[in-house]
């Protein structure tokens, strides 16, 4: 078995170059919740025998030609990091031991080894890795995962990024926050089945933008259909949605004349009514941001 230099992300097609370890397969964990081609709504069968037929196949005609990436964990066991679909699929083949580089990786090092490996051999979808990323930045900063948007858009409109966010996207996915804030973050509210077309390439951003624009509205779902059949083009999408949400839309202009006039009565507001009314500011932040 060879040495377990460490390593960073930055350098992992180094590895390429290197002799690669040789470990049972049984002694190597799959983390939950680690790997970028994580579940996602839509995808419980990524790593069913069935997903994995042809790759089952391959590796158990030629073998593993690219070995995972593991690191060292308790009892001589190891954690993976990059290659849960060889690892599968090396099960699903019989295989008993396995090709590996072994490096001693923290967890953030290792998350971004992992978003390296499959993104340099395009094993993710663009749903996938947002996610992924998502994931990181909310453990990042602290809070769940659905409140990241808005940490997006507060970076975007020039709030201290104390937690170094701009700088991990940059490094890792080479793109700035404001490019996640107006799009990446979109993912968390697409359909199921957007986030299928999305990672097959059946449909871009631009029109699935489009139809989070209707909520929960049953058309959603229909012109979905339309458009990955070839019925509507993106522009003509967005003509039906701006027409069906001009249709649906209550007239908010006397409220929000109301609200103006009321706002500067906040600053009388003590105790609970004063928490009351910042918990129902928040809300309605996170509604519009």
């Amino acid at each position: 078995m060879t040495g377990r230099a460490h390593t960073s992300p930055s350098n992992f097609m180094s590895m390429l170059e290197e002799q690669p370890s040789t470990v049972e397969r049984s002694m190597i964990r799959v983390m939950e919740g680690f790997n970028p081609r994580q579940v996602l709504a839509g995808e419980e069968q990524a790593f069913s025998e069935e997903a994995l037929a042809d790759l089952t196949l391959s590796i158990r005609e030629q073998g593993i030609l690219q070995p995972l990436l593991v690191r060292p964990a308790r009892g001589g066991t190891y954690e993976l990091i990059a290659g849960e679909r060889r690892f599968h699929a090396a099960g699903f083949a019989g295989l008993r031991e396995v090709p590996v580089y072994i490096r001693a990786l923290t967890d953030d090092e290792a998350r971004r080894a992992a978003l390296t490996e499959n993104g340099q051999r395009e094993a993710i979808g663009y749903a996938q890795e947002a996610i992924h990323g998502l994931r990181d930045i909310a453990r990042m900063v602290g809070v769940p995962i659905s409140e990241v948007p808005g940490v997006l858009n507060r970076l975007k409109n020039g709030a201290v990024d104390e937690f170094g966010v701009a700088g991990y996207l940059q490094s890792v996915f080479g793109e700035t926050v404001s490019n996640w804030a107006q799009r990446r973050a979109l993912v968390l509210k697409l359909l199921p089945e957007e986030v299928s077309a999305l990672n097959e390439r059946r449909a871009n951003l631009t029109a699935l933008q489009q139809l989070v624009r209707l909520g929960d509205q049953p058309e959603r779902r229909e012109l979905l259909s339309r458009l990955l059949n070839g019925e509507l083009t993106v522009e003509e999408l967005t003509l039906e949605v701006s027409g069906m949400l001009r249709a649906s839309a209550p007239d908010v202009y006397p409220q929000l004349q109301h609200l103006r006039r009321a706002l500067p009565r906040l600053s009388k507001l003590s105790g609970s009514d004063a928490n009351r009314a910042d918990e129902l500011i928040k809300e309605l932040l996170r509604l519009i941001e």
